[in-house]
């Protein structure tokens, strides 16, 4: 809802207003926009985080998602996803990872038995483009030489895989199966219709609110939309 101007300095919309048409065009688009896995996977991430605040993997990849510390490594996630995704498929009996090769959330690749596998996957299939324009030469180029990549001195994207490897393996044993809302996952936006099929079925919501500034381009949209609600009119 656009709130009044309140006084604030008037300001003409003629310049301003092809650029407001030109995102709204692009939020228009965005709405029909298929749901990805990663999407899917990200709501069931959400999901469970709502259900257990403590687990470690889960606050890491919500501190990720969200970029609430501003590291801008959203990006890696979203590798690790579906690299682990592709990793699983081709390895179905590595998709067990106990409890005693994880620790604080994240993947003892020293106690994982799977470790040699990925680290050959890593390398043998660098040329295999991924879905949602992640591609296996990505992952080998920003991850650790201990996982199978180039980085030398550890970091990397290495800390956001260990932690998403085990969260896919998680998410694949759960039915890797979840309804979302028909429109991808933004850190603003949430709806509490999202259930997770089978034995989940919790619903979640998120909600966040956010001051309406009386800034030159809030100004040029509320005089645009003749200072009137662009939901209820």
């Amino acid at each position: 809802m656009m709130a009044s101007a309140g006084g604030a300095r008037s300001v003409s919309a003629t310049t301003i207003a092809p650029r407001i048409r030109e995102r709204a065009a692009v939020s228009a688009r965005s709405l029909t926009t298929p749901i990805s896995d990663y999407d899917r996977f990200a709501a069931y991430c959400a999901a469970e985080f709502s259900r257990h605040p403590k687990d470690a993997a889960l606050r890491y990849f919500d501190n990720r998602f969200f970029n609430r510390r501003a590291d801008n490594q959203t990006g890696h996630l979203r590798q690790a996803f579906y690299a682990a995704s592709e990793f699983f498929k081709r390895h179905r009996t590595y998709r067990t990872i106990t409890t005693k090769q994880v620790s604080d959330g994240r993947l003892r690749v020293n106690d994982w038995p799977a470790l040699r596998a990925w680290r050959q996957f890593v390398s043998q299939y660098r040329n295999i483009a991924l879905p949602d324009e992640a591609s296996m030469a990505t992952v080998h180029r920003i991850l650790s030489k201990p996982l199978g990549g180039v980085v030398s001195g550890g970091g990397g994207a290495s800390p956001s895989f260990k932690v998403v490897i085990p969260l896919v393996a998680r998410y694949l044993l759960a039915g890797g199966t979840v309804r979302v809302p028909a429109q991808p996952l933004g850190a603003d936006q949430w709806d509490d219709s999202t259930e997770l099929e089978g034995s989940y079925s919790r619903r979640s919501r998120f909600e966040t609110s956010r001051i309406i500034r009386d800034s030159r381009k809030s100004v040029a949209l509320k005089e645009l939309h003749e200072h009137r609600c662009q939901v209820c009119g």
